[in-house]
């Protein structure tokens, strides 16, 4: 989905990714506890080909999302989960909303 006039400025979504997977891909969605209040949360679940060492794994989620989003790496943040399975990152200015998250 390429159209600016709808697509928000920024993105925040919570991952859980699998690292050191054979290819990088989303999965979907899975519904888990949030972390922090326990409520049920819809998350994206992302294998990564990168192993979770020296934060490589966080690196490649990073990059991952900024290409799908057709942004810079440096409009992708990790927000928080740096040495979790549970990730949540920004996407600031995305060009394209990834097809998996659209309604």
């Amino acid at each position: 989905m390429k159209n600016d006039e709808s697509l928000p400025a920024q993105l925040i979504l919570y991952i859980k990714v699998q690292p050191a997977a054979k290819k990088t891909e989303i999965l979907g969605f899975e519904t888990m506890a949030h972390p922090a209040s326990g409520a049920p949360t819809a998350m994206l679940k992302v294998r990564l080909a990168a192993p979770p060492v020296d934060g490589k794994a966080n690196q490649a989620l990073c990059a991952f999302f900024a290409k799908l989003c057709d942004v810079p790496n440096r409009n992708v943040t990790l927000l928080s989960g740096e040495t979790s399975k549970i990730k949540r990152i920004q996407v600031d200015q995305p060009k394209v909303i990834p097809s998996v998250l659209r309604a």
